[in-house]
This record gives structure tokens, sequence and C-alpha cells, in this order.
């Protein structure tokens, strides 16, 4: 595997919440025998979901920005609708948006025939407090992650990557080529080159198929195993096809098993402050967050959240920020989070009834780290870690992270 010239080629795989039970024979025979030839070690990630933002610049959640910052204060760079999974839905029928709200909606997307629910919310926020919020938990600045999803490239000016501080950046200024490819095993397929390529290539894929099976499938299910037979050998016709000279395999977070649903709604709906116009809520288990019209609501709603230690619990902006976790008030002025196992209902994220979740605060499942071939790892690795190593696999120069290489 690898040929012995001048050109240099690398693989970064991401198997999304992959735990390291998948890295089996049983599962995924060529994925082990690369992890048995190589190093196999587990990969400590941080309690949230803002995994995507330190693989590529290796740097904690609290040190980047935002896509409120990078993204809704500059419209011209938003698309008109926002991204599913970040997509608010109220159902209160008294909350609706006033006429006023429709013009800054139809200025900030150019869009003059659909109303997003997300937007018209912080667009509320803004003229009632003159503060944003940020619905999302995911704070990708100079996020190249975006640029490896298609739907999403158009949100990001280019320049926002072309920096040595970004993994993307600090290769592609190097001379590499970085083909980028996120999605289903069939998207992944359809790039699948024809040859060896003849210049210096890092090629970044993103298996999305076990994050999605594993929040609605248990472990071992068929549908599960399916899944993750079909990514091992999609992987195995990469390898044999491109020919790497290294393999950096990996996950971007966990998935532990849901033991409890709460319905965290119906407790709101028993308060005497209406969503919409006393507070806001973003519900993405394992996370309830608030942002409150004024302190005697947020009084109430921290006594109340506190009453229900037995589901999760209030975490502070000192405890995040102990936890290298954003603090400021537009991730939320109350954040609620879940006990381990616990997963609150409705989910703005998901649609379905979810056994699998990740995200924990107090015992985030770690994944896995294959590295082939073998090299000693330095120390026990961590997700800051990943973009410093491979950036020292491609010899290249990086800057300003916060993890360090491994090798």
């Amino acid at each position: 595997m690898g040929m012995n010239t001048k050109t240099k080629i690398g693989m970064a795989i991401c198997i999304d919440a992959c735990i390291g039970e998948y890295v089996d024979q049983t599962y995924m025979p060529f994925v082990a025998k690369l992890a048995d030839s190589g190093t196999l070690a587990p990969l400590k990630v941080q309690a949230t979901f803002d995994a995507r933002v330190s693989l590529q610049t290796g740097r904690y959640a609290d040190t980047v920005d935002s896509f409120v910052d990078l993204c809704l204060l500059k419209p011209w760079n938003r698309p008109s609708r926002r991204p599913p999974e970040i997509k608010l839905a109220y159902r209160d029928p008294k909350f609706r948006p006033t006429r006023l709200l429709q013009v800054a909606n139809r200025i900030l997307t150019g869009d003059w025939g659909h109303f997003d629910e997300a937007t018209w919310a912080m667009v509320w926020h803004r003229l009632r407090t003159g503060r944003w919020i940020e619905m999302g938990n995911l704070p990708p600045a100079l996020s190249g992650y975006l640029q490896t999803n298609p739907a999403c490239e158009r949100w990001l000016p280019p320049a926002a990557y072309q920096t040595r501080k970004h993994l993307f950046g600090a290769v592609t200024l190097a001379g590499w080529n970085l083909p980028t490819v996120y999605g289903s095993v069939k998207a992944i397929e359809r790039r699948l080159p024809s040859t060896r390529p003849a210049q210096s290539t890092l090629y970044w894929l993103h298996y999305g198929d076990t994050d999605k099976l594993g929040h609605i499938y248990p472990f071992d299910s068929p549908e599960l195993n399916r899944a993750l037979r079909e990514i091992d050998d999609s992987i195995r016709r990469w390898v044999e096809r491109v020919q790497p000279d290294f393999i950096v395999i990996y996950g971007d977070h966990g998935m532990q098993p849901v033991i409890q649903t709460v319905d965290l709604w119906s407790e709101l709906t028993r308060l005497p402050w209406q969503v919409g116009y006393d507070y806001l809520v973003c519900l993405n288990s394992p996370m309830a967050r608030f942002w409150c019209a004024d302190d005697d609501v947020k009084t109430g709603l921290t006594e109340m959240l506190a009453n229900l230690n037995v589901i999760g619990r209030i975490v502070t902006p000192k405890q995040r920020e102990q936890a290298r976790l954003p603090i400021h008030p537009k991730y939320g002025e109350i954040v609620f989070w879940a006990n381990p196992g616990v997963n609150f209902t409705p989910d703005f994220y998901h649609r379905h009834t979810l056994v699998g979740m990740h995200g924990f605060f107090d015992r985030e499942v770690p994944t896995v780290l294959a590295v082939y071939p073998k090299v000693p790892f330095a120390r026990e690795p961590e997700l800051v870690d990943l973009a410093p190593t491979i950036a020292s696999l491609c010899s290249v120069d990086f800057q300003g992270a916060d993890g360090r290489s491994l090798i």
C-alpha cells in the first residue's frame, strides 16, 4: 500500500459516531485489519456537537467563533433557508411573526416567499434585546468542514479556510490537492477516482450513515450492521484504488444508548411564561437552551430546571469554561444538560424516537483513532490532536492548534 515516489497520498476517513466495538472483524473486517497492522486507540472528545470544529482547527470549542458571527451578521453569505437540523419547530399557535419580522426576514435572506421559524425567532430576539442568539450548538468558525458538504458551501467566503490555522488551508497552501466528500456511502463512491493521483493529495472522507442509524437503531441491529459493512467495503475500494501512503480513520464522537426519554416540552407548557414572548428555547437533546426576556423569567426557569435534577442539571458558564466549551450567552443564557442516557423530546434535530445519543456533559463516550502504517502515539489521543497529527503526516506547516501531533 503506497508507492515509493515523491508524490504522497493520504486519507483522512471519518466514520461518524464511531465506537470502538465497530472496529472488529465482525462488523468492519478491512478497517479492523488496518487497525491491527497500525495503531489503534480510544479518542477523547468534548461533551458537545462541536467535533467538526476541533477536527479541522485542532482547537477547543471555546476558542472558535459561531455560525452567527460568520454568517448571520453577513446576510450576503447566508442561503435563503437554514439547514433543517437547526430549524426550530415552535408549536405555540399564538406565536406568529409580525409584518416587521416578515420584512426583516426577507431583507436577511433575500427570500420573499419563505418564512423560516428559526430566522424570525432570531430576528425577534435581535429586535427585542439587541443581541443575536445561536440556535445551533455547532460553532464552526474557519469551518472548512462546511466545504465538505455541498449544500453548505455557499455559507463561507473562500478566504475563511485559506489559513494555516485551519488544516484545509495548511494542506492546500502547501500545494496538496484536497478532495473532500461528506455524506452516504453512495455519495462517496461516486467520487472514487479512477487511478492513483499524480499530485500529492489528501482525501478527506466523511461517512455520515452511522450517526443517523446509531440514533434510531440499537447496536448490533441488522440496519447498523449492514451500514458498517458497506462503509468497510467502500473504504477497501478507496484504499485499493488510490494506494495511500498513510491512512487516518477516526470518529468525530461516540454514541451511547438512550435509557430514558423525557417530554421536556410538556414541563415547559405548565409554566406561567409563554414561549416566544417571555423566552425562547432550543431543544436539541441532550441539551435544552434558553434565552429569557427578563431576569424574572430567567430566575423562574432556573428554579424549575433545578428541580428536574433526576433527568439533568444546569451547567453554569464556569463549568462550561472549565470544559473548554463556549460560554457566550448567544449559545444559551441557561443551559440544561441531560444526564447520561436521558433524551429530551421533542428534539428539534430529529423526528424519530431515538435509541442512541451523544454529547453528554458528564460522560461522553470516546470514539476511536486508527493510523496506518503503525506509528507510536506520544500520549493518549484527544480530538484536538487529530489535525496537527494529519498535518505532520503531510509534512505541512500547521499553526494555532490547542492540540499537538501524536507522532
